[in-house]
């Protein structure tokens, strides 16, 4: 998560007013979120809440990085409407306050 966290200081230190998490449409952070792309069977894989460590451990190295003042967005897909599983708006709507919690503004 420490690479994530430079880069957000890298942002401030460079001008930016707020950083923005790119949690959406299958990029990393999605996979990881996705019971559809994510297989794996360890603390960051499997059920809900371990799904949800991966976006969570990410927004709280922002947070760390750039402090408590500078405002953090998070992009999030409400459903990826995947017939064999994925991303759905329950999922989504037990992730929104937990990343809230965790410093996205």
């Amino acid at each position: 998560m420490k690479c994530f966290g430079d880069a957000a200081r890298r942002a401030v230190e460079a001008g930016c007013d707020f950083v923005g998490i790119h949690g959406a449409h299958g990029y990393l952070i999605s996979q990881f979120f996705s019971p559809y792309a994510n297989k794996r069977d360890d603390d960051y894989g499997g059920d809900l809440e371990r799904r949800m460590r991966f976006p969570l451990e990410i927004v709280a190295a922002v947070r760390r990085a750039v402090g408590p003042d500078l405002p953090i967005l998070y992009r999030l897909s409400g459903d990826e409407h995947q017939p064999a599983g994925g991303i759905t708006l329950q999922d989504v709507c037990a992730l929104a306050p937990r990343l809230e919690a965790a410093g996205v503004t």
